[in-house]
Parts: C-alpha cells; structure tokens; sequence
C-alpha cells in the first residue's frame, strides 16, 4: 500500500473509515502511519466474546462497512482484505475499517468512467478471496463485495460458507471457492432474507454479483435485508450499536445517544458519501477538508492517542509478500488455482469458475461455528 492511498481516502473524513493522522519514515522501506485511535477492539473479538449476531445485529455491523467500502471504492480504492479482524469498533459503538496494507488504488478512469478492472497482485485472506482474485483474473471494486458477503455469513453463522474444518488446506479452500457447490450455513439467524442476499453476493461472476458497476454498494444496501433504512440516518450514527464499550478508570469514555453531529461534520459525512467517483479530484477536495477540519477537533485524547500501523510495503509487485507464512500461502493458492484447471486453459474464465453451477446450498452449522478465525489464523495466514 502507498502512503498516499491512505491519504487520498483521508481527505473526506468518513465515519466509518480509521482515520489518518500522520506518516513518518522509520527505514528506507518502511514507514509508521499514526492512525485514528478505536478503542473497542475488532468485530472478531466480538464474536469470539459473543457468537454469532441476530439479524439485527449483523444489519448494524454490516451496514457501516458497506458504508465505509463505498466510500473508499468511489476514490478508486479496493480494500481486498475485508474480514472481521480489519473491523474495528469504536468507543461509540460504531465501526472504524481499518488496515490499509493490502489496498489498491485503481488507475485509468476518464471522466465518470471508473478504471477498467486489473490483473493485481494476489493479496489478501485467502477464505475472503472472490474467485477472480485466486485465479489472477481481472478484478475490481465487486471484489470486496464477494468478500462482505463472507463476512455477513460469518456474522451471522459464525463461520463463513467456504470453511471446512476437516480441509482446511488452501488448496481445497481454493477449490471450495473456485468450482464446487457454494453450502450456506443454516441456523436461526438465516432466514429467506440473509440467504436472498448471500447468494446475490456470493456470485462467482463478478459482472452478475450484486453491486457491480455501475450500481456499487448502493445496490447492495438497497436489498430488502437492510429494510429500507435511510443512508442519512446510518451515517449520522442515529441507529443504536449492538455492544458499547465500557472502559473503567481515568479518562474513560462514556458514550451518549443524545450527542447531535455539528452542521458541519454531518455535511463532510454527506460528501464523502455521496461525491461522484472521479468528479472530484484530491486537489479540489484538499483546501475543503483542510478548512473544515480547522474548525474540528483532530484527534481525541483516550489514553493512547494514536495505532501505529507499521512497516507498511508497497505492494505493486505480486513479489512483494511480507513473510515466509505469506509466501507459502501466495504458492499454494496458485497452485490450487492451477488445479483442474489445466485442460480448461483455452476456456474462457467464466467457464473456469464453474459459473454454470452457482448452485448454493445450505447446512447445518452450529458444530463449526467457534473455528473459523482460529482455522484462519493457524492454517490460512494473509497473503500480500
């Protein structure tokens, strides 16, 4: 990630994105962002405390990120790492998407047409990947839709419809992902509703996933699960979170419903809402946000001021993976990529990912709903 495509999201402070405070050079390659300070810990830890969240729950969770997501797609950036330990929650009880590593600022748009979608480097966590980023295909901001869609399911089920405990080596997570039959989690949290938006979003064809250009997110919050919530009224931080956190001793935050967004943080939120991908270029968009931020406060002081977020890379490259774990892990997912595939090399791809059979099916899942994140951080680590 470069430094400046944090910067380039920062410029219209959005609500639900970390925010950006400073940069400083630590090494020739490495540098320290100085990032918003969230007190409450991350959307997994949640799970693992709590379980799995009703529908009502996962809404208010869900909602926000999409919210953030649209933000950063409509500057150009892909996230591609979305998962609920990049979920952070606030001291207010709101979310904050967070770590910037392996996002991609997409280049080449003309005017109001967004980038033609690219060939990147392979990054990310492999049981979020959509199928066109595991098999090095062309991808774009639909991408992370694939990867929201994982997340509702792991929200709601604990776990998201690609994990197998009994499997999980990447090359039958790639397999699972890639050709066979997508199995929903079932449950009391899933019904028509969640399933209606699973498998609108777990669609292997990124053209005919739900929110691919030119609809974007909006498609995606327009969706009878999220009921016709205004946009206005999430971004104004008016729903009431699920979970609040309670932090004891000096300086501890309290959070209150009856604090009102000034006139003037209410329009930046708006803006970074709603301003039109490209109609808006980071120059004009700088003297804006600078004059509206000298009447803000920057940061606020709980403890800690800042996450340092460090030895960040560039990641240009598909060779620029930081560790051995993440190298590993890049080799086998192409190599289970290339699996089965060979005799289906002068196809085109959409027959590679088996569109045809996008078929999902559900099961039950209350035996495996407390391993995935620990399936993930011991056999699946983040490639990029």
């Amino acid at each position: 990630m470069k430094k400046s495509t944090l910067e380039l999201v920062s410029r219209l402070p959005h609500a639900f994105v970390v925010g950006f405070r400073f940069a400083h050079l630590v090494a020739i390659s490495d540098i320290a962002l100085g990032m918003e300070y969230v007190g409450g810990g991350d959307l997994s830890e949640l799970l693992f405390r709590q379980g799995p969240l009703n529908p009502t729950q996962a809404l208010f969770y869900m909602f926000e990120i999409l919210l953030a997501l649209g933000h950063m797609h409509s500057f150009d950036v892909m996230h591609r790492d979305v998962k609920p330990e990049h979920v952070l929650i606030g001291l207010d009880g709101h979310v904050k998407v967070a770590n910037f590593a392996s996002a991609k600022h997409m280049i080449g748009r003309v005017g109001d047409t967004p980038p033609p979608a690219r060939t990147n480097s392979l990054a990310g966590t492999p049981e979020f990947m959509a199928p066109e980023v595991i098999l090095s295909k062309p991808s774009y901001e639909a991408s992370d839709l694939w990867s929201a869609g994982c997340l509702v399911a792991e929200v709601l089920t604990g776990r998201t419809p690609f994990n197998d405990p009994d499997k999980p080596d990447l090359a039958n997570l790639a397999r699972r992902i890639i050709h066979e039959e997508i199995v929903l989690p079932t449950g009391s949290n899933v019904g028509l509703p969640e399933r209606d938006l699973l498998t609108k979003l777990l669609v292997r064809d990124p053209e005919l996933r739900l929110g691919a250009r030119p609809h974007g997110y909006r498609a995606v919050i327009a969706h009878p699960w999220f009921r016709g919530i205004p946009e206005a009224q999430v971004l104004h931080k008016q729903l009431v979170p699920p979970w609040v956190p309670h932090l004891v001793g000096q300086g501890a935050y309290q959070a209150t419903n009856d604090q009102q967004p000034s006139q003037l943080s209410t329009d930046l939120m708006m803006m970074a809402a709603n301003h039109a991908q490209g109609a808006q270029h980071a120059q004009q968009l700088l003297p804006l946000t600078q004059a509206a931020l000298a009447g803000l406060p920057v940061i606020q002081e709980y403890g800690s001021a800042l996450l340092i977020d460090a030895a960040v890379h560039d990641d240009d490259d598909a060779s620029s993976v930081d560790t051995q774990a993440g190298n590993e892990a890049d080799e086998g997912m192409k190599e289970a990529a290339a699996l089965d595939l060979e005799e289906a090399a002068a196809l085109d791809w959409r027959d590679e990912v088996d569109v045809s059979s996008n078929t999902v099916v559900s099961h039950d899942a209350s035996s495996a709903r407390a391993s995935s994140g620990e399936a993930r951080a011991a056999k699946i680590p983040r490639v990029g």
